[in-house]
């Protein structure tokens, strides 16, 4: 099962409330203000390879940054501290396509990792975007996070390139479904285009489409007109045969579309000081909202993934206090995995992470978690699973990622 738009951070890098201002249908709100506020010199979503951890000895006053930065793909980033055991002879028999400045596919035991040949991603682009497992759908982008240059289709066969009308603004796919989410903006009605069967649905004005759920889909509407961006989004579950809005969840922001239901944040204005709540929405079938408490001062900061049960949710969760290491003395984020039928969440031990750019995460069938790690020019892929006391660590990918390094887990097989 497919998260929904992860490219999408929910928080600032200051411990200031999260009202974010979002990349709604074609209009650009104020969106992702945190890179430029994470580095002094107006930091990319990219980042180097990580030193084994700040220098010690560096000089520190209270607004100087110790956390280990680099140049990346798109400029300079906050790069990833992680403390990580060898991955021991096929400890976890996965395989993964990962994104990047290339497509490729990485054996998490052995560490080999081979291009995948036929996508190509011209000078300038990545491979931003990963949706379904068999097919696969790559989403081409240059380092402008609203051009997306091209959709290829990967899996049996050569890969080929998917023909997308009108602007390309990301893919959201479930078991056996997959959908382009096209056009769309403050002033003109956006469309999902089924890349099955080529059935298009028109959805509204200022609405964001993130997950397929039966036969309805579920995103965020943001107010239009002259009010737009004025207040977060609604969360709202519409038909796919007609558009029809059936459930309003409140205002808010998506974490996860499960198979069953929505894990959302509703609006918490006073999150640095109070414990705020994440809410788990079962809609199919529908049944009582579940309130989830999180420490008080954390919140979530992106968009998760869902395992493919449809039972874990796994996102980034920022600490509650400041860090020095951090610029601006901000907090940084850990890995958080939420069990949906008991609300209970579970820290990946052993990653701190910077707010941006976001960890690549995906489940595999047999219970681990994979992360990718923007490490600038290289990936860095975990593996963990409940029980384990630090992530496993493949071999580094020498390979440059646009921000997330998107990545799905392969099929058994594959």
């Amino acid at each position: 099962m497919e998260g929904v738009d992860g490219e999408e951070e929910l928080a600032g890098p200051s411990r200031l409330p999260p009202l974010m201002k979002w990349l709604a249908g074609g209009a650009v709100v104020a969106a992702l203000a945190i890179i430029g506020a994470q580095l002094a010199s107006g930091a990319g979503f990219g980042a180097d390879r990580a030193r084994a951890g700040p220098d010690p000895s560096a000089s520190a006053g209270p607004h100087v940054a110790q956390w280990p930065s680099a140049d990346g793909a798109c400029g300079s980033g906050l790069l990833p501290i992680v403390l990580s055991a060898p991955m021991p002879p096929n400890a976890t028999e996965l395989r993964v396509l990962l994104g990047g400045d290339q497509l490729r596919k990485v054996d998490l035991d052995s560490g080999a990792a081979t291009v995948v040949p036929g996508v190509d991603p011209k000078s300038g682009q990545s491979v931003t975007q990963l949706r379904g497992a068999s097919p696969t759908y790559a989403v081409l982008s240059g380092c402008d996070p609203l051009t997306n240059l091209g959709l290829v289709r990967v899996g049996t066969g050569a890969p080929a390139a998917v023909p997308t009308t009108g602007l390309l603004r990301n893919v959201i796919s479930v078991t056996g479904q997959a959908w382009a989410v096209l056009g769309g903006g403050n002033a003109i009605t956006g469309r999902l285009r089924s890349l099955d069967d080529a059935n298009t649905v028109q959805t509204p004005r200022g609405f964001t489409p993130l997950g397929i759920i039966g036969s309805h889909y579920v995103g965020e509407q943001l107010q239009v007109g002259p009010l737009a961006g004025e207040d977060l989004p609604t969360v709202q579950m519409r038909d796919l045969r007609n558009g029809d809005a059936s459930t309003r969840l409140g205002r808010g922001q998506v974490i996860a579309v499960t198979p069953t239901g929505v894990l959302w944040f509703p609006t918490c204005p006073n999150a640095v000081r109070i414990a705020c709540t994440l809410v788990f929405q079962p809609l199919a079938p529908p049944g009582p909202a579940r309130s989830i408490p999180l420490p008080p001062g954390r919140m979530p900061t992106a968009r998760g993934v869902v395992s493919p049960d449809g039972g874990r949710v796994a996102f980034t969760l920022q600490r509650a206090a400041q860090d020095s290491r951090y610029p601006s003395d901000a907090a940084p984020t850990d890995v958080a995995v939420l069990a949906t039928s008991s609300g209970s969440i579970t820290i990946v031990p052993g990653v701190e992470l910077p707010i941006a750019p976001v960890p690549g995460l995906a489940f595999s069938d047999n219970g681990w978690l994979v992360l990718a790690l923007n490490n600038g020019r290289t990936i860095r892929l975990l593996t963990w699973r409940p029980g384990l006391a630090r992530p496993f660590e493949s071999a580094m990918v020498h390979a440059a990622a646009n921000g997330r390094p998107p990545l799905v887990v392969l099929p058994s097989g594959s």
